[in-house]
């Protein structure tokens, strides 16, 4: 892992630099069954951008799921959450969550700490 981020950290200075052109290091991270993220701090830290989405256990009860992203909001490193039901149109419903809950949270941390976090369309 630290050896592919400085390798892209490398290439995306020398296309800045090329092009003149604005290119984020960012990453879409897994909110891991306990709301912690599978990247480590060192490595979340020197992004640019980091998109947090749940990606497994999507039948876990409401109340698992809420608190799970809650956690996950938590994180001074999370910029977006990403497709927050995780539902695939015609192949798979979204989880169950308490998405007030969730944007009610998502909205105080942009309040505290200038960070937009999500977008109350789910």
């Amino acid at each position: 892992m630290q050896n592919f981020y400085r390798t892209s950290s490398k290439d995306i200075r020398v296309l800045r630099f090329v092009y003149k052109v604005k290119i984020l290091k960012g990453a879409e991270e897994d909110i891991l069954p306990d709301g912690t993220m599978d990247y480590p701090d060192y490595i979340l830290k020197k992004l640019d951008i980091v998109i947090d989405s749940v990606h497994s256990r999507f039948k876990s009860s409401k109340k698992e799921m809420t608190e799970r992203i809650i956690t996950a909001l938590s994180s001074k490193h999370l910029d977006i959450l990403g497709h927050p039901t995780a539902r695939l149109i015609r192949k798979r419903e979204g989880y169950q969550a308490d998405f007030d809950e969730i944007f009610e949270t998502a909205e105080d941390k942009s309040k505290n700490t200038g960070k937009s976090t999500a977008s109350p369309s789910v």
